[in-house]
């Protein structure tokens, strides 16, 4: 049986295809397999007709514009699918920032919640604290509402129930009648606030009492810095005073190369300081030699003098009145022997013409100098050369003997302090060798003197003053003697006498500058 042909227009084979076409591609596989079915269906049944009904919209099969509707019905159906999609992706979209926000949210309640309840456990432990400390209110305290059990709620409620009784009066009592709470709480207030009180007073002292230790250490250390800065000019200064002395040195240093190589000449042969004190230690070895070969002093036999003795002569003879023994006999011989020297040939201002023949012309020219001398008006340079040259000109004429008078005059000077001593008596050998010895002494003291004088430098002996402090740095110790006949040495003692004197220097071109070429030897005692 036929039904009726539907109000809507009638859909072709070709409609109906291309309709199902259009869906196919953007419907799912469930829905693809719908539409599918559908036109087969259709075909199926367009088959059994002929070509005249099928073009016919009259003769078109039952179900056919079924198939119409249902094709138009899913069309309908996908777009608002379609629409659904995209309104569930907005939805989606917004839902997920919502949900973001809301998962914000929730987090900062929950750390605010945090908050609020440590602050409340915090306000309930120092309440109890408090009262424990104070003993205001030893068996009830109230909880604040933070921490209130189910219990509580009930009582505020109008619930009121026996109080829990603790077997401890000091534990906290919670069920308690709302006045008594609040009584309790305006309590737990004041004590908080006094508690309050008092921590901000022990922290107002605790600050105090870090800032008097700070300032303290402060101190210390201001002390500190001041006394390592005390220390670092003090060392500073001491560097100072050491680059002072090492350019000193180095001055003088310098000062005594250029007198090395500088060319002051007398017997055309280059005079320098080691020279001059060569010749002076010879003249010191020779005078020790003397005193210790021959036997001169003799503890056990006192020199006999004269009537008309000389009073060095008495002086020394008086040594043996003191009960010195033979070392210090020896020591102070050597010290007699010297000066005789010092007064007899090298303190004189000799120019090397000491002989028979010129010594007249020599004490000419020792009378001029001293004329010299005495007016020099600031011509002391003038001088200086002019002795210098004098001595030059004097040994071109090879005057190398010293005068035997002089010889003679400290041999006479020198024997009768030696010639009552055992073996001088008849002895012709000992006394020749003597004198030999003493001649070669005289030589070499005479040659010092000429070697001295032919500089433009100025050079003099020097001796310490007995009985001051010995200087290490100008003066040899030779030998220590105790006061009281004791054997104790005290290198820091008193100068007894001076051996020999020391050689000192005052430069030409500095005449305030003072050199110590060779040391004194001086005998020292106990302080």
């Amino acid at each position: 049986m036929k039904s009726k042909s539907p109000p809507q227009e009638a859909r072709t084979i070709g409609e109906h295809q291309q309709l199902s076409e259009n869906m196919s591609f953007q419907n799912s596989p469930q829905e693809a397999d719908l539409v599918d079915n559908s036109v087969a269906s259709s075909k199926n049944m367009l088959s059994q007709l002929s070509p005249e009904e099928a073009a016919s919209k009259t003769h078109r099969p039952e179900g056919y514009n079924t198939s119409i509707e249902t094709l138009e019905k899913m069309i309908r159906t996908k777009t608002i699918l379609k629409h659904s999609t995209a309104v569930g992706e907005n939805l989606k979209e917004h839902t997920t920032a919502v949900g973001e926000n809301l998962k914000e949210h929730a987090i900062a309640l929950g750390e605010s919640m945090k908050t609020v309840f440590m602050e409340a456990l915090n306000s309930t432990a120092n309440t109890l604290l408090v009262a424990l400390l104070d003993k205001t209110s030893p068996n009830s305290y109230i909880l604040p509402a933070a921490a209130m059990t189910p219990k509580d709620n009930e009582d505020e409620a109008g619930y009121h129930d026996e109080p829990h009784q603790s077997g401890s009066p000091d534990l906290v009592e919670i069920n308690q009648p709302a006045s008594k709470r609040r009584a309790d709480n305006c309590d737990s207030s004041r004590s908080k606030r006094k508690f309050e009180e008092q921590e901000k007073d022990f922290e107002i002292q605790e600050l105090s009492y870090q800032q008097s230790r700070i300032k303290q250490k402060l101190d210390e250390c201001k002390a500190l810095y001041a006394n390592i800065d005390q220390k670092m000019r003090k060392s500073a200064e001491g560097i100072q005073e050491l680059e002072e002395r090492n350019a000193k040195l180095r001055d003088q240093n310098q000062k005594l190369r250029d007198m090395v190589l500088k060319g002051n000449v007398a017997n055309s042969e280059p005079i320098d300081d080691t020279t001059i004190t060569a010749l002076f230690n010879k003249l010191r070895d020779q005078i020790q030699r003397i005193v210790m070969k021959n036997h001169l002093v003799d503890p056990e036999v006192r020199p006999r003098l004269t009537a008309n003795a000389l009073r060095f002569q008495q002086k020394f003879a008086a040594l043996w009145e003191q009960g010195l023994d033979l070392d210090q006999l020896r020591k102070r011989t050597q010290c007699l022997i010297f000066g005789v020297l010092r007064r007899a040939i090298l303190s004189r201002e000799c120019f090397g013409l000491r002989t028979a023949e010129f010594s007249s012309v020599e004490t000419c020219l020792m009378q001029f100098e001293s004329a010299l001398v005495a007016k020099k008006n600031g011509h002391e340079i003038e001088i200086a050369e002019w002795r210098v040259r004098t001595i030059k000109l004097a040994s071109l004429l090879n005057q190398n003997k010293l005068d035997i008078r002089v010889v003679d005059h400290v041999y006479d000077s020198l024997i009768p302090l030696f010639s009552a001593l055992p073996g001088w008596q008849g002895a012709e050998e000992t006394s020749h060798a003597f004198c030999l010895q003493l001649s070669e002494m005289c030589e070499t003291a005479a040659k010092l003197a000429v070697t001295l004088r032919a500089s433009k430098d100025s050079y003099c002996f020097e001796a310490p003053n007995a009985g001051s402090k010995a200087d290490w740095d100008e003066m040899n110790i030779l030998g220590y003697e105790a006061s009281g006949g004791g054997d104790i040495k005290d290198k820091d003692g008193a100068i007894t006498f001076c051996i020999c004197e020391s050689l000192v220097k005052y430069p030409e071109h500095d005449p305030h500058e003072r050199l110590v070429l060779e040391k004194a030897h001086v005998v020292v005692r106990r302080g």
